[in-house]
């Protein structure tokens, strides 16, 4: 299994991707599909820097942003369900699922990846 910093850093490069992307798929709105997903990744940017560094403090700093983004990212999930139903807001929500899943997965593996390392020492 990949190690938190590196499956955050993987995390980035895919909101990078999407920030190239979703301006194109959602042309009205431009400037907020370029720059929401880097916004999201910034945080991502900073838990891989916090557990890098392997220090016990960090990685609960690490720890209380990934719940939070794990939070978010499932009330975001929540809110795409509810726009697939608005035929207005279709497209919006087929760019707002997916990556929403993927963050909130990958927030709760590592939740659990560091949760069992802590039990450990």
């Amino acid at each position: 299994m990949m190690r938190p910093a590196f499956r955050d850093l993987l995390c980035v490069l895919v909101l990078a991707a999407l920030s190239v992307v979703a301006p194109r798929l959602e042309p009205s709105y431009r400037e907020l599909w370029t720059f929401l997903p880097l916004a999201v990744a910034a945080p991502l940017v900073v838990t891989a820097i916090l557990l890098l560094s392997r220090s016990r403090a960090a990685t609960i700093v690490a720890l209380v942003i990934h719940a939070a983004m794990a939070l978010c990212c499932g009330l975001v999930v929540v809110l795409s369900i509810f726009l697939l139903f608005t035929i207005l807001f279709a497209g919006t929500a087929v760019v707002l699922g997916p990556p929403a899943v993927l963050l909130m997965l990958n927030s709760a593996v590592t939740i659990g990846q560091l949760a069992k390392r802590g039990a450990r020492s």
